[in-house]
């Protein structure tokens, strides 16, 4: 599966992403991020994105509005940042 990354949103304070996806047959998906800072047992500190899973159905939708829809539905800080129309 070769899902395309149509658009990306971080939150204000950099700790939290959401990425919308077009899946291979035309319908659409998006999954939520967190900024992770960690240090291993050798004392290293790493960085990365992991995925969050706010419950086990992430939906996927019949296009790019009804996806927009129900992400900030379901992630509350995301309305905050997208660009007002």
């Amino acid at each position: 599966m070769n899902d395309e990354l149509l658009l990306e949103f971080t939150d204000h304070g950099g700790e939290h992403k959401v990425e919308i996806y077009e899946r291979d047959d035309g319908s659409y998906t998006f999954e939520e991020w967190k900024f992770v800072v960690e240090e291993i047992p050798s004392g290293e500190i790493i960085r990365y994105w992991s995925p969050i899973n706010r419950d086990s159905s992430i939906p996927i939708c019949s296009s790019l509005e009804i996806v927009m829809r129900e992400a900030t539905g379901r992630i509350p800080w995301l309305k905050e940042v997208l660009p007002e129309d």
